[in-house]
């Protein structure tokens, strides 16, 4: 490698690959008390979310497991901030993995997530 030229070295370019819709376990119909309860068992599996571009382009593939500790995570967080259960938190409702995070962290965090749309949705349906 030279290290004046980064752009030499080796590169590894790493290609996503779509998580399975099937999680491998016992389909459950509606008996969770709460979403997050949903979501740690959906954990338990190997399935998640597939995010995809409006072009049609994996963006991120994400396992129930890591968005389970992931949103824990942001549920720390925004506790951490000085909100308190009940309390509304706007988040923009973009198609990428952060929305998930933070929607799934409200949730954990007792907080009442209040999806917004995307600017740029705003701007394109004002010009339609």
């Amino acid at each position: 490698m030279n290290i004046m030229n980064p752009a030499s070295a080796p590169t590894t370019e790493v290609t996503l690959q779509p998580l399975p819709s099937a999680s491998g376990q016992l389909r459950r119909y509606g008996d969770f008390a709460t979403f997050p309860d949903a979501l740690d068992y959906a954990a338990l599996g190997n399935a998640g979310f597939n995010i995809y571009s409006g072009k049609g382009v994996l963006l991120e593939a994400l396992p129930y497991s890591k968005l389970r500790v992931q949103a824990i995570e942001t549920a720390k967080r925004l506790l951490g901030m000085g909100l308190q259960a009940g309390d509304r938190v706007a988040i923009v409702a973009e198609s990428d993995g952060d929305f998930a995070r933070i929607f799934f962290g409200c949730q954990y965090a007792g907080l009442v997530a209040a999806p917004l749309p995307s600017l740029s949705r705003l701007v394109a349906k004002t010009l339609i």
